[in-house]
């Protein structure tokens, strides 16, 4: 029986609809969950997410992604979706052996059962260094809730492993906080919001699992890493305040989000893009407000230049040894602006200090 030619003329219409949402998807490089591969380790498992274009015969950085309490790998990633965001990484995603990560703080489930996280979490990297080609030195973690505490504790006992990690909606535990002592530095990212009813932003006193704020943990972590004391502070939009230190070559930074809850993903915020736009930039300092890297054949000149719409003439100021025996801008943190309010006012870093290239 012929089929009407309006039926055929659909029916045709419809297959190349498909077509087309196949090709957007591809576009999007997404990478559905049934495509992640299971990987058994010993009797631990863990999930793996190749780049769409994968090539065998490329390097790529690796990215480790812990889940929440009660949660599992495939669900951290329907949440991040690192893999679809980025074809630089090779994502793995653990499954924890009890309910929650062994976190550091010697007081929950994972601790009182013997889960031995941190040596899984190494056997789980050389696991896929056997497998795959990964860039050396770019080995990258981020966690999430408990998962996020449980970051925390591979920044401070297995720091030679990452070149830096990130932390979303978790604080750091009283315990882990006293007995931290990473034998390396590595960067450090935390996302948390303020009004955060589960690990509170601000911290918590409990007699078995009290938490230190989240300003106070990244200041902390900061400390461990040889960081200069000293916030660097900013207003990135109405609903995000960034907290950053830098020790020459690592940074650590914290996201407050403004009324943020206990979430991983904000309005305003885009997590997992941030995370890995601080991944590739983990050993580039954040500049401060006024700040620019002027381009000389000499290299690349740290300028801070303030009250530019006044007349009259410029002042220019070059700073000579200051506290830690550099020359820098920081010299005249407190000098330029009160110049600024009458002057055109420019700082600059001499090639080797402070944010000039070297």
């Amino acid at each position: 029986m012929k089929q009407p030619i309006n039926t055929i003329v659909a029916v045709v219409t419809l297959l190349i609809c498909l077509s087309s949402c196949r090709s957007s998807e591809q576009e999007l490089n997404t990478q559905p969950l049934d495509q992640l591969q299971q990987m058994q380790l010993g009797d631990r498992q863990y999930w793996l997410a190749l780049p769409q274009h994968y090539q065998a015969d490329k390097g790529y950085k690796l990215l480790l992604a812990f889940h929440p309490s009660g949660g599992r790998g495939r669900g951290m990633q329907s949440l991040s979706h690192f893999e679809q965001l980025s074809n630089d990484y090779i994502v793995a995603y653990p499954d924890s052996e009890q309910v929650e990560w062994n976190e550091g703080c010697d007081c929950n489930i994972a601790h009182r059962l013997g889960a031995d996280d941190l040596q899984f979490t190494s056997d789980m990297i050389a696991d896929i260094q056997q497998r795959y080609t990964v860039t050396p030195g770019e080995v990258y973690a981020a966690g999430y809730s408990q998962g996020g505490l449980f970051v925390q504790n591979l920044a401070c006992n297995l720091p030679q492993h990452f070149k830096a990690v990130a932390v979303v909606a978790a604080p750091i535990s009283v315990q882990l906080a006293s007995s931290c002592a990473p034998t390396q530095p590595v960067s450090i990212m935390m996302v948390h919001g303020t009004a955060d009813p589960v690990l509170p932003y601000n911290g918590m006193v409990h007699s078995n699992f009290g938490l230190i704020s989240s300003p106070d943990a990244i200041a902390l972590l900061a400390g461990k890493n040889a960081a200069l004391p000293y916030a660097l502070e900013k207003t990135l939009n109405a609903n995000v305040n960034l907290t950053s230190y830098h020790n020459g070559k690592q940074k650590f930074q914290l996201f407050s989000m403004k009324d943020g809850g206990h979430n991983w993903q904000f309005a305003s915020f885009d997590t997992s893009r941030q995370i890995l736009n601080f991944f590739a930039t983990a050993e580039q300092a954040e500049l401060p407000e006024h700040s620019q890297r002027v381009s000389t054949k000499l290299g690349q000149f740290h300028v801070r230049a303030m009250g530019l719409n006044n007349p009259g003439p410029a002042i220019v100021l070059l700073a000579g040894p200051n506290y830690n025996f550099h020359s820098d801008s920081a010299w005249f943190a407190a000098l330029q602006p009160l110049l600024a309010q009458q002057y055109r006012v420019y700082s600059i870093d001499r090639l080797g200090n402070a944010f000039s290239s070297t």
